[in-house]
């Protein structure tokens, strides 16, 4: 490597040199090359974090309208597993204990419906010990953000969803206004913008421009709107190239 290529990297000109050139400087110096991406001033798993935080929050919310008491990101400590249920709902009056987990996107059906059966094998000794609440059922719900890609991986999937979560549509929503018993059910949460700005197509994420939201009425069934949150300023996507030397 030329001496002019390694006086760029050390002046901060690391542009003006390819990736090759730079991991062999930092291995030069028993480095260890760092690439982080950042979005807007943040980086994506904090926004993949956010999209999670708002799907949460509505469905806190409307949960609460059907008289549901609800706490989200209950931590739990058991049998050598720990997690946390996205939402745990409780409805005092007949004694129901719900178990959601929340999805951006679906990577393994089999995977998240193992994790989820887990929560509702622990949910009714955490529900009573945390919370008082004294559980004689206890239902399951997986809510998924409705979009283009996570449908066609739960509709190539359907016989398999719909064995593990037989209940969705109108007569899911009719469920949750007024439960009777336990019931699994599957349901889509339709978000009016992209606030996160990440779209995920193909197996792969890509950054967009947010875009501004059409107005519109929610659907009669389990999609629900979800009202965006505030517009955030234009940034132009940068990677930032750092070098970490382990510490001897």
């Amino acid at each position: 490597m030329s001496q002019t290529t390694v006086s760029l990297i050390e002046r901060g000109q690391s542009d003006r040199a390819s990736l090759q050139a730079i991991q062999a400087v930092a291995a030069a110096i028993d480095a260890r090359l760092v690439l982080e991406i950042r979005w807007r001033a943040g980086d994506l798993d904090r926004l993949l974090d956010a999209d999670h935080g708002r799907l949460t929050g509505f469905l806190v919310r409307r949960l609460r309208d059907w008289g549901w008491e609800a706490r989200a990101e209950v931590t739990y400590e058991a049998a050598r597993r720990s997690g946390s249920v996205d939402i745990l709902a409780w409805h005092a009056e007949r004694r129901i204990l719900l178990v959601i987990e929340i999805k951006t996107a679906i990577a393994s059906g089999e995977a998240i419906l193992r994790k989820l059966d887990e929560k509702v094998r622990i949910a009714p000794r955490l529900a009573r010990e945390r919370f008082g609440w004294s559980p004689i059922a206890t239902g399951r719900l997986l809510a998924i953000e409705d979009t283009s890609t996570n449908r066609r991986r739960t509709g190539a999937n359907a016989s398999f969803f719909d064995a593990a979560l037989p209940m969705s549509g109108p007569r899911l929503r009719r469920w949750l206004a007024s439960p009777v018993g336990a019931a699994d059910g599957l349901l889509f949460l339709s978000s009016s913008s992209q606030v996160a700005g990440i779209q995920t197509r193909g197996g792969q994420h890509r950054v967009r421009r947010q875009r501004t939201a059409m107005k519109g009425t929610v659907p009669n069934d389990t999609r629900m709107a979800i009202r965006p949150a505030a517009e955030a300023d234009e940034a132009i996507p940068t990677i930032l190239i750092g070098y970490e030397r382990p510490d001897r």
